[in-house]
């Protein structure tokens, strides 16, 4: 059983190597940060730790259990852009869904590398490459701001720009609780056409939240060979919107939902999924319509 490759969604791994030749930026601090004295040492949403005899599957199928039923009050689109050879801007739209009980949190902005274990790499598996912190000033549910970064990573030899993954972590800073995480693989950008996408992809919606209409935005990288459809749920899993059930073509694509349903009747306010699926890609996105 991989819980890695199980719950992607869910749990994101970070490894601050402290191999001395190959140590991540802010190794030592994280140490004692979580106060973990022990090795090796695992840290489950920032506060269940779990030290040397406590980390084994079963307790890390419990830790999990404990976790991925939790609600965040937060959510996060994440991007990753290469502006030169070794710098990257990582920009995170975040939006305060539910209420938030504290006002001293942080966003973590982090690129890794995936440095698969094997005899010559026996040191990490996914390591903190670089890392910067700012304060998250939005509080109030309906806020949404953008956070932005810019991060030089040097490059180690055994590195592949094809490894790098983007991560964004927002975490209460009095508690150390984790309240919300994304990732997102780096992808470099075609060479013989910039403007084209480069893998399918569903986009958050924008703005979110939004009243009256959100605009929501999707890439095709070559022409379905069957239908594309793309529909809005209500938390009941109801269909309320119907956009596409047909062919398209490859590009980008974007659509203007009014807030109205397929009888053109105004929705409610309240949070929405809307799912793109194609015949072998599918994926699901929130949005939160305030009125």
């Amino acid at each position: 059983m991989n819980i890695l490759d199980e719950s992607a969604e869910y749990l994101i791994p970070l490894s601050w190597s402290l191999y001395q030749f190959e140590m991540s930026p802010g190794a030592q601090e994280r140490v004692g940060l979580y106060q973990a004295s022990i090795f090796p040492a695992a840290s489950f949403g920032g506060i269940d730790l779990l030290l040397g005899w406590d980390c084994t599957l079963v307790n890390y199928q419990n830790s999990y259990n404990d976790i991925v039923t939790i609600e965040s009050a937060f959510t996060i689109d994440l991007e990753i852009e290469q502006l030169r050879e070794e710098s990257f801007e990582l920009s995170a739209e975040v939006v305060v869904t539910d209420n938030i009980t504290s006002d001293n949190n942080q966003i973590f902005f982090i690129i890794t590398n995936w440095a698969f274990y094997n005899d010559e790499n026996p040191w990490f598996y996914l390591v903190v490459a670089k890392s910067e912190k700012e304060d998250v000033s939005i509080i109030n549910v309906g806020e949404s701001a953008t956070y932005t970064a810019e991060l030089n990573v040097e490059m180690q030899p055994d590195w592949n720009l094809e490894d790098l993954y983007a991560v964004a972590v927002i975490q209460n800073w009095d508690d150390l609780e984790i309240l919300q995480a994304a990732q997102k693989e780096f992808i470099s950008t075609s060479a013989n056409d910039p403007l084209a996408p480069i893998e399918i992809s569903l986009h958050q919606n924008y703005p979110n939240p939004f009243n009256p209409s959100t605009t929501i935005s999707f890439d095709l990288i070559e022409e379905s060979d069957s239908n594309i459809e793309l529909v809005i749920y209500n938390l009941k899993g109801q269909k309320v919107k119907q956009f596409f059930n047909n062919q398209l073509s490859a590009g980008k694509h974007s659509v203007v939902w009014n807030g109205k349903d397929d009888e053109g009747k105004s929705v409610t306010s309240g949070v929405y999924f809307y799912k793109l699926k194609t015949n072998n890609f599918e994926k699901t996105r929130k949005m939160l319509l305030i009125k």
